[in-house]
């Protein structure tokens, strides 16, 4: 199955390692630092429309996304 995540980006579920909430996560210097890293080597995307509520971990790549962490989380358990 596949996982919505933006008009431009759908994701097959089996890719998703983690969903993240960036108000929780980015509140340690580690997490702040792995988004730096992944945005210089060019992983990290953004597929949000406004200010990001989420970010989604694959193996390829860390997606910033609209959603909310609950909602994406849901619709993985579907």
């Amino acid at each position: 199955m596949f996982l919505h995540l933006s008009q431009n980006c759908v994701l097959d579920k089996r890719d998703v390692i983690g969903v993240f909430d960036m108000d929780t996560a980015t509140v340690s210097p580690e997490s702040r630092r792995f988004l730096r890293e992944c945005e210089r080597k060019k992983k990290l995307q953004s597929v949000a429309k406004d200010i990001p509520k989420s970010f989604v971990l694959t193996e390829d790549a860390v997606y910033l996304a609209s959603l909310a962490p609950g909602s994406i989380r849901g619709h993985l358990e579907e």
